[in-house]
């Protein structure tokens, strides 16, 4: 069985989008329920490799396990190093649109 965090909260999802489209309440409940055993087993995983990080370059606050296996967030929102007050302009949005490339984006 993997013994990937993000396996098992793939797995959590897509139960829980069955469960969302199952016909019968029992085939929900079933479901739901191993939705729930998958989200468990995620988090069992997740605080596993939190231990195994011990000593790593983190900062205390990126050792939760809902911080393991995160997506990048996009759009302006995301950009942290910029005024809040300026607007997304086409540099900004044709880098979001290029990440995680290492090329930087040709602007026309």
């Amino acid at each position: 069985m993997p013994e990937d965090h993000a396996y098992f909260v793939r797995r959590a999802q897509e139960e829980q989008r069955l469960a969302a489209e199952a016909d019968t309440a029992e085939a929900k409940a079933s479901h739901l329920k191993l939705a729930e055993e998958y989200t468990a087993r995620a988090a069992e995983v997740g605080e596993r490799a939190v231990g195994k990080a011990e000593g790593a370059a983190l900062q205390p606050d990126e050792t939760d396990p809902a911080n393991i296996d995160q997506t990048r967030t996009a759009g302006p929102a995301s950009i942290r190093d910029r005024d809040p007050r300026r607007g997304w302009d086409e540099v900004d949005e044709q880098s979001d649109e290029s990440f995680p490339a290492s090329d930087p984006p040709s602007i026309p």
